[in-house]
């Protein structure tokens, strides 16, 4: 069994490893789902569950706390696609952490947001368990995410898969708004439903080989 202490992964690997895992492009599948909840990244890492989650939290811990500064993050994201999205987005593991956070706030039956950002908080900061999103959460997770889908879908062409993130119209009729939205939409399915996405989007009328991949 992996240690803690062998899976001391930095931000950089992380960023690595969960974009050759979640976006190598050899799924059958045409649409790509980021659910990095706890049971996909111990499989990730080869590590037990808790050691995986520790791992990434405190990776993506150093960047932003403490004060949850998210354009920390945010402005080497900015600066990435400035250069040309050369290699891999560095927003991953924030993203991923999301994703995490809102596998918790499911799986316990937490439907109510602020019952996410207390679960996203605890991530960064266990001894905080206040319910309000957290500082500039709204100000660059939203752009993070649609820049993840530019990548996929424009700048790699679909080559690695395409993400279907919900439409600015969809977000404006979604209880959940545009700050979390995405972050549960990618929680919905394991990475062992992947093979079952394609047959869903045609089954509710989208087609990310014809429609526009945003919608």
């Amino acid at each position: 069994m992996t240690t803690l202490q062998s899976l001391d992964w930095s931000y950089d690997r992380w960023t690595r490893e969960l974009a050759r895992f979640f976006f190598s492009g050899s799924d059958s599948t045409p649409v790509v789902a980021f659910c990095a909840d706890g049971a996909t990244l111990a499989t990730l890492t080869g590590a037990s569950e808790p050691v995986a989650i520790e791992s990434l939290r405190a990776a993506v811990a150093l960047y932003v706390m403490p004060g949850y500064r998210f354009g920390n993050i945010g402005r080497l994201a900015v600066e990435w696609e400035r250069d040309g999205m050369m290699g891999m987005p560095p927003s991953l593991p924030l993203l991923a952490l999301t994703v995490l956070a809102a596998s918790l706030m499911q799986r316990e039956g937490d439907v109510a947001s602020h019952n996410f950002y207390r679960r996203f908080r605890e991530q960064l900061d266990p001894s905080d368990d206040q319910p309000g999103i957290p500082e500039d959460f709204g100000d660059w997770i939203p752009s993070l995410w649609r820049q993840l889908e530019r990548w996929l879908n424009d700048h790699l062409g679909g080559a690695s898969g395409v993400l279907l993130l919900q439409s600015q119209e969809a977000l404006d009729h979604n209880p959940y708004g545009k700050n979390i939205a995405h972050a549960l939409q990618q929680a919905v399915f394991r990475v062992s439903d992947r093979r079952h996405l394609y047959r869903f989007f045609r089954a509710i009328g989208v087609d990310p080989e014809e429609d526009d991949a945003a919608a």
